[in-house]
């Protein structure tokens, strides 16, 4: 059904589970840095998730929630040791 925009829609991403390895861009400098996982998800909006996130170094919870475009899936590597696709 036409909506009279022209722009076509993003599909919206999946939510990262929690558990999952990801990076988190940091708030600074905009690096990527590992070592993190999803904790939980929460719905800010129906159209926005934010992620809780923990450390796994020491379990720590963030006080601080991401938003999608700051979190990113860590792809496992195959038995080669190369990431799988």
């Amino acid at each position: 059904m036409p909506t009279g925009d022209d722009s076509p829609e993003t599909p919206a991403r999946q939510p990262i589970e929690a558990g999952t390895s990801i990076e988190v861009r940091g708030r600074f400098d905009g690096r990527w840095c590992g070592g993190f996982e999803v904790a939980d998800t929460v719905e800010a909006d129906p159209s926005e998730i934010k992620y809780r996130v923990r450390r796994r170094s020491d379990g720590a919870i963030l006080p601080v929630l991401f938003a999608d475009d700051d979190i990113a899936s860590v792809r496992s590597p195959d038995a080669t040791g190369q990431p799988s696709d």
